[in-house]
């Protein structure tokens, strides 16, 4: 819906825009795929992506992950419970042993074949996760935290306050607020 008045390709095949009235675009790439689950294409909102090999997960509210599959475009629906506000999927991570960890606005859960394991001291809004070795480090709207992989115990409180990421390095922590 905008008009442009040049366009070229340069070396590293971006394709640039020179639009009229509205500054340069630049497009990287042509190539998108769009997943719907309707043929409507109605879609839920989408609030958190992960990528492990041929699988991507998309978290949206309802506390639903799709678990679509980047080869076939085949595409399932995975209702992690059930709750009465939005319940958005907010981040995306996976654990040592290959369980998906989900941060919601209420919750921290990892998913296996096993089920849906709830962390029972997470409580508050999940912004973040990071995987380090046996631990899970959770940013929440509340705190920093420091969880056992296996079950999802707290181990210790690395900071207190909103926290929106979390990362840990050469066993240094950085924490990520307001």
């Amino acid at each position: 819906g905008k008009n442009t008045s040049s366009a070229f390709i340069d070396r590293e095949n971006n394709f640039w825009f020179a639009m009229q009235g509205d500054g340069v675009y630049k497009l990287p790439s042509l190539e998108f795929k769009n997943y719907f689950k309707t043929e409507n294409q109605n879609s839920s909102a989408v609030y958190s992506l992960l990528k492990s090999g041929d699988t991507l997960y998309a978290g949206s509210s309802g506390l639903k992950v799709w678990i679509i599959n980047t080869k076939t475009g085949s595409m399932k629906e995975h209702v992690l419970g059930k709750s009465s506000s939005p319940g958005r999927v907010i981040t995306l991570n996976k654990s040592g042993d290959g369980s998906l960890l989900v941060g919601s606005d209420h919750a921290m859960m990892k998913v296996n074949e096993h089920g849906v394991a709830k962390a029972d001291d997470v409580y508050a809004a999940v912004k973040s996760i990071h995987v380090s070795h046996e631990t899970v480090l959770v940013g929440q709207s509340i705190a920093a935290v420091s969880l056992d992989a296996d079950n999802l115990r707290t181990m210790d409180t690395i900071w207190w306050g909103r926290t929106t990421a979390v990362y840990k390095k050469s066993g240094h922590y950085f924490i990520g607020t307001l």
